[in-house]
């Protein structure tokens, strides 16, 4: 939900769905979308302008290996869509492969705060937390990740969630708890924000 832009966007089964909330006791629907080879989704949320919406899905439902080298990239996927009529705009792909043993997906996530440029953080179970630029949708890359070895003895783990708040990215891990990383590359205009709920951006940048 992202109250600056008056938009909320509904990771369901099977489609996407978003959201005019202006009013909001009565939320209009302004359109929906599907994408091939994806059943359902999982997570959602904006660019802090709110022109782009990312999506993700579960496939295995967080605790399958499903980042596995001969695994469809479409599974280890964040696509980009654009806020005002679903048109998609591209995608982040984690191209750091995992093992059979590591229950992996992209699980949830959420946006730095800075004007003007697209900075995604992402928690994927075993495959740890990583950062990504987004700025041109067509040509994401990985900025900076954790990404520990295969727990023993096999168990589901991992970064459940990974997100970003005034300087530090917080990771919620299944087996270790909370881990806290500073991203050493943190824009100079970066916006410090009060509170955070990630489901909720409450202003746009």
């Amino acid at each position: 939900m992202h109250l600056g832009v008056d938009r909320a966007a509904g990771a369901c089964r099977p489609r996407v769905i978003v959201w005019d909330i202006s009013k909001a006791r009565q939320p209009r629907r302004l359109f929906s979308l599907r994408r091939p080879n994806v059943p359902g989704w999982h997570s959602a949320s904006f660019t802090w302008d709110g022109r782009v919406i990312l999506m993700g899905w579960e496939p295995g439902g967080g605790s399958e290996p499903e980042c596995e080298v001969d695994d469809p990239a479409g599974e280890r996927t964040v696509f980009f869509f654009r806020a005002t009529d679903g048109r998609r705009l591209g995608r982040w792909v984690l191209l750091r492969t995992q093992s059979a043993q590591e229950n992996c997906s992209i699980h949830n996530y959420n946006m730095m705060s800075v004007a003007g440029r697209y900075i995604g953080v992402a928690g994927n179970f075993q495959a740890g937390t990583s950062v990504f630029r987004f700025t041109d949708t067509r040509a994401a890359q990985e900025l900076a990740f954790s990404d520990p070895p295969p727990l023993v003895p096999v168990q589901t783990g991992g970064s459940w969630s990974s997100y970003w708040y005034n300087g530090d990215v917080y990771e919620n891990d299944i087996t270790e708890g909370l881990n806290i990383y500073e991203f050493a590359r943190v824009p100079a205009d970066v916006v410090m924000l009060e509170h955070l709920n990630p489901q909720t951006q409450e202003q746009s940048l």
